[in-house]
């Protein structure tokens, strides 16, 4: 990997004694993005021009139908134009931060967890890839980008791959050599819509708004952008054809049935849940209206998931009284993940005196939830004990008494 910028490159480098960023800045205008800005003005400017200078209806409605396409591919380049990142990295943690037109996103990641950074290929599509890597194992796409973006990839990810800075430790605090590494959640294995916190005899489980991430609020906007204009169009032609004879009260009815449809779905990513299990009581707290739980821990006996009608829901059944199903319309395997992790919550662990070492194939028992390990089975990087994802990520360690190893992997 190279350690000297390119020429070409537009990243800003930031460096102190126990911090180092790097910015790649918004293109502007000058770029394929303000490119594509001009030509949606061009259009928009000429289809303006057209309904102007002609008066007759019908291709005063064409040419609105017609200023759909650039509009949208406007919002494109005005995104392409905005699109900045930036990667920091210090002796405690390693930052990303992305923006653009739909506002900014920010991840972090332990340094301690961060073992390199590398930039992989995509021959068929053109385009190349700065991706981080944990050492459990596990990867992150950061930065898609074109090929000839590949040296600047390839500069950041030789920069942003050594250590920066050291770990400080508070006057007047010693720390004893064989002090155990503090417990903690892995942020590799927790779901990103799911927050997790834990107290003193609890845990809690925030099931955050969907919409928030994988750019759903992207993908919702363009798809009521297209099917706007799918009926719009439609009905255009329809007049064209049918002349007066066309009803237009059916084109408003259509209109108003799908804004209706994305109303829902927008209010259906908008959805957020907290499960606490806390002091011998489940508490569940819902948005939206949609209703609260409150039992004992003792009047559970399982926590599920249930699929039907091609959605997957999280159930509590519960001792001599109906069961309890929220969570509807969240991913399955997110769902599969929470109700592993709340079923250790509820039951509780062994202690650890009695904990006995298990090196067992994925057929085995977890030695945390006591459970068949058919599927999502980690096993610790040092002494090879194989646990559920949930469990792990439940206890933060390993489970094997003396061990307390705090990374895994997958094979």
């Amino acid at each position: 990997m190279i350690k000297i910028q390119p020429a070409h490159s537009r990243i800003v480098k930031t460096e102190g004694p126990d911090r180092l960023e790097l910015t790649c800045p918004p293109r502007g205008l000058i770029s394929f993005g303000g490119f594509l800005l001009l030509i949606a003005l061009a259009w928009i400017g000429g289809m303006v021009w057209v309904m102007l200078q002609i008066e007759e209806k019908v291709v005063q409605i064409g040419a609105g139908f017609l200023m759909l396409p650039p509009v949208m591919i406007a919002f494109a380049g005005i995104a392409m134009c905005a699109y900045r990142w930036s990667l920091e990295r210090s002796a405690e943690e390693v930052l990303f931060r992305r923006g653009g037109l739909w506002g900014s996103t920010v991840k972090t990641w332990s340094a301690q967890d961060v073992s390199s950074f590398w930039v992989s290929a995509l021959e068929d599509a053109g385009r190349c890839t700065l991706i981080l890597g944990f050492r459990n194992g596990r990867s992150e796409e950061l930065v898609l980008a074109k090929r000839d973006m590949e040296e600047d990839l390839q500069w950041v990810a030789a920069i942003m791959k050594d250590p920066k800075g050291a770990r400080r430790t508070l006057p007047g605090t010693t720390r004893a050599a064989a002090e155990p590494v503090p417990r903690r959640s892995e942020p590799s294995v927790d779901p990103a819509a799911v927050a997790v916190r834990k107290f003193e005899g609890g845990v809690e489980l925030r099931f955050l708004p969907l919409l928030d991430f994988r750019r759903r609020w992207g993908k919702l906007l363009e798809i009521t952008v297209l099917g706007v204009a799918a009926i719009l169009v439609a009905s255009a032609i329809l007049v064209r054809f049918c002349g007066t004879a066309y009803p237009m009260w059916i084109t408003r009815v259509a209109l108003g049935v799908w804004l209706l449809g994305i109303v829902g779905r927008f209010a259906i990513l908008r959805q957020s849940t907290t499960i606490r299990v806390l002091d011998g009581q489940v508490a569940i707290v819902q948005n939206q209206y949609r209703g609260d739980h409150k039992f004992p821990v003792s009047d559970v006996e399982f926590v599920q998931t249930f699929r039907a009608s091609g959605d997957t829901e999280l159930q509590f059944l519960l001792k001599g009284k109906p069961k309890v199903r929220v969570l509807h319309d969240r991913p399955a395997d997110e769902l599969e993940w929470a109700a592993r992790f709340l079923r250790v919550a509820i039951k509780g662990r062994a202690p650890e005196e009695v904990a006995t070492m298990k090196i067992e194939t994925a057929e085995g028992e977890c030695q945390v939830c006591g459970e068949k390990m058919e599927s999502r089975v980690v096993f610790c990087a040092k002494c090879r004990t194989p646990h559920h994802e949930e469990c792990w990520s439940y206890v933060g360690t390993c489970s094997t008494f003396g061990c307390r190893e705090i990374r895994f992997t997958r094979a």
